[in-house]
C-alpha cells in the first residue's frame, strides 16, 4: 500500500538547503544548552544535534547497520513487495532510509525527527522520501493506516510513555504490516553477559578524579562508567523520559494487543572484546568504541540540566569513565534488543 502524502508546513523534501551547522548558534529548531546544540521541540530529549553528534552517529550507524543485518533482512522482505511504504521514527540524518532505499528502490519512505535532516542526498541518488519535523509524543494520528513498515531505533531517551508510543506506532500500519523496535538498555556487561553493577562515587574537592566505593566481592569493575550510565538513566527520568521501560520492550509490544508473531532478539556489541575474541569482533569493538566514547560527551547537556552535577563533577566523572573504556582492562559489552512484530 503506497502512502498518500499529506501536505504539511513541517513536511519537506530532502534539499541541499539543509547544510550542517558549522557555528554554535540557535535557530527555530535548535538552542544552545551547555555549549551544545539541542532541539527546541521536545524538552524530554536532551542529547545534542550538532556536528560533533553527527560524527558520533556516523560511527554508531556503521556498526549497527552491520550487526543488525539479520534483523533488517526481515524488513527487506516487506519492502521488496510492490507499492510499499515505510515510516522511520527518529530518522536523524536519514542514513537508515538511504541504506534501505538503496536496497529497495521501489519502496517509499517517510522520516520523522525533532530537527531537519542535516545532510544532502547520498551519492546513490535521492530516495523517494519525505521528512517531517514533529514530536512523536504528541501522537501520530495523521499517519493512521498509511504504512507497511514502521521502524524505530534508539528512541528511548525521547519517549514519554512507551505504552502510548507502541500503540501509536501500531496505528500507522496497515493490517499485516511490520513493526521493528530497536533499543539498548543503558547497561554494560562482562564477557559472560552479566551486567556490571553501579557503584557510589565519592568526590573530594582537591582530587583530580572521583573515587568509587567498590564492593570487595565484586567482579572486575568499571566503576566510573557504570555510575555514569546510571546517572544517565536517572537524569533522563528526571527530564520526563520513560527510559526505564526499555528493559521491558517486548512486554510493552505484547501488552499493546496490537501485534502477532512477536520475535525478540538480543544483539551483543563489544566495546572491549573478551580475551580470545576473533578478528571480526575486535574490528567491531574498535569501530563501536569511538561512538561509545562519543556518547559520554553527548550526555553533557542532559547531566548538567537534570543530573544534579556541577560542571567540575561531571568533567571528572566523564574523564574517569573515558579512561576505563580506552584503557581496555576488562571486557565490556552492550546489549541491543530488537523486537519485530506483525500488525493484527
Amino acid at each position: 500500500m503506497l502512502a498518500s502524502k499529506q501536505s504539511s508546513p513541517s513536511a519537506y523534501k530532502r534539499l541541499h538547503d539543509y547544510a550542517p551547522f558549522h557555528i554554535m548558534t540557535s535557530d527555530s529548531f535548535h538552542k544552545v544548552l551547555h555549549n551544545r546544540l539541542v532541539n527546541t521541540l521536545c524538552d524530554i530529549y536532551v542529547l545534542p544535534d550538532d556536528d560533533e553528534e553527527d560524527v558520533r552517529l556516523r560511527s554508531e550507524t556503521t556498526v549497527l547497520d552491520r550487526v543488525l543485518g539479520p534483523v533488517y533482512q526481515k524488513v527487506d522482505q516487506w519492502l521488496k513487495k510492490p507499492d510499499v511504504s515505510c515510516l522511520d521514527l527518529g530518522s536523524a540524518r536519514g542514513d537508515w532510509i538511504d541504506q534501505m532505499a538503496a536496497r529497495n528502490p521501489g519502496a517509499e519512505f517517510t522520516g520523522i525527527d525533532l530537527v531537519p535532516s542535516r545532510r544532502p542526498p547520498t551519492a546513490l541518488g535521492p530516495p523517494t522520501a519525505t521528512f517531517q519535523i514533529r514530536d512523536i509524543n504528541a501522537g501520530l494520528e495523521s499517519f493512521h493506516g498509511m504504512y507497511d513498515v514502521v521502524h524505530a531505533r534508539n528512541l528511548t531517551q525521547g519517549i514519554q510513555r512507551w505504552s502510548s508510543f507502541i500503540v501509536d506506532a501500531a496505528d500507522t500500519l496497515v493490517s499485516g504490516g511490520l513493526a521493528l523496535f530497536i533499543e539498548w538498555d543503558y547497561q554494560i556487561y562482562n564477557a559472560s553477559k552479566i551486567p556490571y553493577k553501579p557503584t557510589s562515587p565519592t568526590y573530594e574537592p582537591n582530587q583530580r578524579a572521583p573515587t568509587f566505593q567498590v564492593p570487595r566481592s565484586a567482579t572486575p569493575q568499571v566503576p566510573a562508567l557504570t555510575h555514569f550510565l546510571s546517572s544517565v538513566i536517572r537524569a533522563s527520568s528526571n527530564a520526563g523520559s520513560h527510559i526505564t521501560a526499555v528493559h521491558h520492550l517486548a512486554a510493552f509490544v505484547e501488552r499493546s494487543h496490537q501485534f502477532k508473531d512477536i520475535e525478540t532478539r538480543d544483539i551483543w556489541i563489544p566495546v572491549i572484546p573478551a580475551p580470545g575474541a576473533d578478528a571480526q569482533e575486535r574490528k567491531t569493538a574498535t569501530e563501536f568504541r569511538t561512538a561509545f566514547v562519543g556518547f559520554l560527551g553527548s550526555c553533557t547537556p542532559l547531566l548538567l540540566s537534570h543530573g544534579n552535577y556541577t560542571t567540575t563533577e561531571l568533567s571528572m566523572l566523564e574523564d574517569a569513565a573515558r579512561i576505563e573504556v580506552m584503557g581496555g582492562k576488562v571486557p565490556i559489552y552492550v546489549r541491543f534488543m530488537a523486537v519485530t512484530a506483525v500488525k493484527k
